[in-house]
């Protein structure tokens, strides 16, 4: 079964947390201890390079083990481990229950199908903003039809939006058709997934700020955080005029979906992202990657050559297991892999030949790969005709044919 990603209603995702809640409406931009809270709940500080995972309340008062579950005499918030607080703890809340907050995700959804890089939707939102180039004649006709640049307006007015997106030119085909219509059926399906009454701050988990000898580090989204939560909390604590209002909810709902656009983009998808690092790039069971070269001579397109030391680890449970056969007690067998890792042993060598010779049709079959696999061709089945004996070759040999599907050169290659 697939793994797809759904909206959330945010409203009731704020009535299923349990745990500290603080709604920024209620802080007062101009106390001291206010201010503290809100910097305390939105980054995780660290002192030291060790993750404290000790059991604490939220002020660090109250800490232990053995105070689980306890509630703190100073803070008022219950101890638990660092490791299961994920929930948001800091939400705003509508200001005027006229002016709801649309889902984030939505409005990055809209905002990426008008323009992938300019956020039109603010613009049409926020009459303080100003994009930085000129405005498409499909983004006047938007405004046309909402009349006004307001909040509301572009609320009131998004069915007719979506719609009139479908009789542009731009809009009529492929993928962006089909995303303007998913965009209008879930509009028109629940609405309560996209407007709410709540909305969420991110976890201070994802929010990290270090403490060292040289200063104090942190990524460049906490500044657009802060700056996001102590706008709202002035405009929450003054009396703010209907237009200014528009703006706000305009400008935060923008800038709290390009926050997560940001993250995700910057911390999570792109190479040195936590997917990247954890996921895509972690190296399955029975996988080895190496350089590769060609193979001389006659042979099959289909075929690879596989150096030494990764025939010794990556089949060592084959050959740990035909050993013990053989007689050999688990040590001696274990002490035997590893010094043939780096020196070649005819009795492993017979163990691997004996795992070509009995595979199917005397192939033993793997799948080659080379990032990014994206076209066909870019992963070939291919089978295992043979392990090199020296130890000092440590590149896999294929077929010069087999080259130009997964566009490589003397590349790493993954195998598994």
């Amino acid at each position: 079964m697939a793994i797809v990603q759904k909206f959330l209603s945010l409203d009731s995702y704020y009535k299923s947390t349990s745990g500290t809640k603080i709604i920024l409406n209620d802080l007062d931009i101009f106390s001291i201890d206010d201010i503290e809270s809100v910097n305390n709940h939105l980054m995780t500080v660290y002192d030291s390079d060790v993750i404290d995972t000790v059991p604490t309340c939220d002020c660090g008062v109250t800490k232990g083990n053995y105070l689980m579950g306890k509630t703190c005499p100073e803070c008022g918030t219950v101890v638990i481990n660092p490791q299961d607080q994920l929930d948001p703890i800091m939400w705003m809340k509508v200001i005027d229950p006229t002016y709801r907050f649309i889902n984030p995700h939505y409005w990055l959804m809209f905002k990426n199908l008008l323009h992938k890089k300019v956020d039109y939707l603010r613009w049409l939102t926020d009459t303080s903003y100003n994009p930085p180039i000129d405005i498409p004649p499909y983004i006047y006709g938007i405004k046309d039809i909402i009349v006004e640049r307001t909040y509301l307006n572009f609320v009131n007015n998004i069915d007719k939006i979506l719609i009139y997106l479908t009789t542009q030119t731009k809009f009529k085909k492929g993928d962006t058709y089909d995303n303007v219509m998913f965009l209008l059926e879930t509009y028109r399906k629940d609405k309560k997934l996209i407007f709410s009454n709540y909305m969420p701050i991110v976890n201070k988990k994802l929010f990290v700020m270090e403490n060292t000898s040289k200063g104090k580090f942190t990524n460049l989204t906490v500044s657009d955080m802060i700056d996001l939560v102590m706008a709202w909390i002035k405009t929450a604590n003054s009396e703010a005029s209907p237009r200014k209002l528009s703006n706000i909810m305009g400008s935060t709902v923008s800038k709290l979906a390009n926050l997560y656009s940001t993250y995700y983009d910057t911390y999570i998808s792109k190479k040195p992202g936590i997917f990247r690092k954890h996921i895509f790039g972690f190296r399955s069971h029975f996988t080895f990657r190496t350089v590769i070269t060609s193979i001389p001579g006659r042979h099959n397109y289909d075929e690879i050559h596989v150096p030494w030391s990764v025939g010794v680890t990556a089949f060592r449970p084959h050959i740990l297991n035909k050993l013990a056969k053989l007689g050999y007690p688990h040590k001696k067998a274990d002490r035997m892999l590893l010094r043939a890792v780096k020196k070649y042993n005819p009795i492993i060598d017979e163990i691997l030949q004996s795992l070509i010779s009995s595979s199917p049709n005397g192939k033993l079959y793997v799948l080659i790969q080379r990032n990014p696999s994206l076209l066909s061709g870019s992963i070939l089945r291919v089978y295992i005709s043979k392990f090199k004996v020296d130890p000092e070759d440590n590149t896999t040999s294929i077929s010069i044919l087999s080259v130009k599907s997964m566009n490589a050169d003397s590349n790493f290659i993954k195998v598994a």
